[in-house]
């Protein structure tokens, strides 16, 4: 359902101070690094995905 909501309605962007952004960027970046690197050369699939959804900012 929530996916449908996503598709036919325009949801708002979430409104973050600077310093807010720096940090869970650092802890989402850490986190997806060591999950990515836990995983071996599988981890590239999502390192791809995480920069892929860099760009939709």
């Amino acid at each position: 359902m929530a996916l449908v909501m996503t598709h036919l309605t325009a949801l708002g962007t979430l409104i973050l101070p600077a310093a807010v952004q720096a940090v869970a960027g650092v802890v989402a970046g850490f986190g997806i690094g060591v999950i990515a690197a836990i995983m071996g050369v599988a981890g590239g699939e999502l390192l791809a995905a995480a920069v892929v959804m860099d760009q939709w900012r």
